[in-house]
């Protein structure tokens, strides 16, 4: 009996974590990073008020990483609290984790595998992580904007990266055409090249990313499947 009872509690506690968490997207794509295939998923879900949630997980026959942000909307600015990254490679794993302190304005890097690298950053109002950089170059995209502009942090220091809007092409995502808007990255340091599409027809997800390394590998993920939730615009785009 007490089995059972403990059974049902656990069980209604999942339902309703689940139940609170609404999804905001979901996102297939399939490509390939070096030659080698490889598959992602991402996921943006509502855990409550202004709270939210962004997960993803990319894999193939080498390994896998998986990424999550828990982050807050105030007054129409993604404020970052907690972000990690799990990589696992031919049976080595790492973990990297970044706590986002918004009342001391710091952000805390830390490393399971090198703890000599871990390192405390000075953080401000706009200030992003290495995940959900991507969900605001979409609302960028939805308010029209032409250049992007934003700083994430990492490990050793905080990044800044821009995109300028390039043009239009068609695209395809489950033998439909769609209207891209295509950006691609002013990179004045060195010789890389990133390109991001956007549809606005699918609530401006990211349709195709393709990047190439100063030695010449590229790399290129394409949208094969998209769900989307009405209140999209009004959660995450329109604030």
């Amino acid at each position: 009996m007490r089995f059972l009872l403990t059974l049902f509690v656990l069980l209604t506690f999942s339902s309703n974590l689940f139940a609170k968490n609404q999804v905001l997207y979901s996102a297939q794509y399939e490509g390939e990073i070096s030659g080698f295939p490889v598959d992602l998923t991402r996921t943006l879900y509502k855990t409550g008020v202004d709270q939210y949630l962004s997960q993803s997980e990319a894999s193939n026959l080498l390994g896998s990483i998986k990424e999550k942000s828990e982050f807050f909307i105030k007054e129409g600015i993604l404020h970052p609290k907690y972000y990690e990254e799990r990589k696992k490679a031919l049976g080595i794993s790492r973990i990297e984790r970044i706590q986002f302190d918004w009342k001391t304005l710091t952000a805390q890097y830390t490393s399971k595998k090198k703890p000599e690298k871990n390192t405390t950053h000075n953080i401000f109002s706009g200030v992003l992580d290495p995940a959900i950089y991507q969900l605001q170059l979409q609302r960028d995209a939805f308010n029209q904007k032409k250049k992007f502009n934003f700083k994430f942090v990492k490990k050793e220091r905080i990044n800044e990266r821009n995109y300028v809007l390039i043009g239009q092409e068609e695209i395809l995502v489950k033998e439909k055409k769609y209207l891209a808007l295509k950006y691609e990255r002013i990179n004045l340091d060195d010789e890389k090249q990133t390109r991001i599409w956007f549809i606005p027809e699918l609530n401006y997800q990211i349709g195709r990313i393709q990047h190439q390394e100063k030695d010449g590998k590229t790399s290129e993920l394409n949208l094969v499947n998209y769900n989307g939730s009405k209140q999209l615009t009004d959660e995450i785009y329109k604030r």
